[in-house]
């Protein structure tokens, strides 16, 4: 029983990493499985290259005994490590901007309010949380997610639709990779912080969360919509509408603390610094924040998710040249 209540509350961690604010609004749904002509073979995909690198990297971390990102990194590319750190930083900072800017985009569209109000009142709940530790962040999470997943389905199921693709069929296998990999980037450090055994962990999380994008893929009608899901709450009333409204940014807020406890942990030598670094980490997410969610999600997520796919690349190869001096 220990066994399975350490996997449940691994699998909500998991997918704290992966289910954030672009996800729950259903805006990285509709632009990475429903921009080709079958979400089926989207979706499929994405469950094949997702546990496929859930176990690559579960193996890895067990054999070498690694516990962060940096040392992932000093086992991989040794003396340049830094570079990898580099660019794991630019991808955790993006990913803050835009679920900052998603937070603002909420109430700015739903609640006419043109402020940054949200994202800097998470900004500073998020300083405290993170420095509280991973402790701390797996608990808010595993409390958040399954509160969220259980409305994300009662959303979905309350508003059926027929969505009309278009595309080319190699998008059906492209963008699945692209969201893979700029959400893998940061499910990576969320991989090293669990306990469950690597086969059945990478499995079930891999199931887990590819039903979850199946069953909001049925639902979401407007592919062009800011925020499809939430948008499509409003069918089920208003009370249900303010409790999906809640429920994305709680959403937001745990991908939040998890990118930047990351980002944290790459970038801080000393703990006389973190609070310092801390500081400049959330402020260089609220500049890229401003730049808007919907350009954000549109074309830095593809830019971060082409980047993470060349770091994920070097890395595995990298990676495969150390097993093979290693045997």
């Amino acid at each position: 029983m220990n066994k399975f209540k350490l996997l449940i509350f691994d699998l909500f961690f998991v997918a704290s990493s992966i289910i954030g604010v672009g996800f729950a609004t259903g805006k990285e749904i509709s632009h990475f499985f429903l921009s080709g002509r079958s979400w089926v073979i989207a979706v499929t995909v994405f469950f094949c290259v997702f546990v496929g690198l859930s176990l690559y990297f579960l193996h890895i971390k067990y054999k070498y005994n690694i516990t962060s990102l940096t040392q992932l990194n000093k086992l991989a590319f040794g003396k340049y490590y830094n570079l990898g750190n580099a660019l794991l930083i630019i991808l955790f900072v993006i990913t803050n901007g835009a679920m900052l800017a998603g937070g603002d985009n909420l109430v700015r569209n739903y609640l006419g309010i043109n402020l940054p109000i949200v994202s800097l009142f998470l900004s500073v709940i998020t300083f405290f949380i993170v420095i509280g530790g991973i402790n701390r962040i797996k608990t808010i999470a595993n409390f958040v997610m399954p509160t969220l997943l259980v409305v994300m389905i009662i959303n979905a199921c309350g508003n059926f639709n027929s969505v009309t693709l278009h595309g080319k069929v190699i998008i059906d296998i492209v963008y699945p990779i692209i969201f893979c990999c700029q959400n893998f980037i940061n499910l990576i450090s969320v991989l090293l912080n669990t306990k469950s055994k690597p086969k059945p962990f990478a499995m079930v999380s891999g199931i887990f969360i590819s039903i979850i994008i199946f069953i909001c893929a049925f639902c979401i009608g407007d592919l062009h919509a800011d925020m499809p899901m939430l948008t499509l709450s409003k069918n089920l009333g208003n009370v249900f509408f303010a409790i999906y409204l809640m429920g994305i940014i709680f959403a937001l807020f745990t991908t939040l603390e998890i990118t930047t406890y990351h980002c944290l942990q790459i970038s801080t030598k000393t703990k006389r610094d973190k609070y310092f670094t801390l500081l400049l980490i959330l402020f260089a997410s609220q500049i890229i924040a401003y730049l808007g969610f919907n350009f954000i999600v549109q074309y830095l997520y593809t830019a971060i998710g082409v980047l993470g796919a060349i770091y994920l690349i070097a890395l595995i190869i990298k990676l495969i040249i150390v097993n093979k001096k290693y045997k």
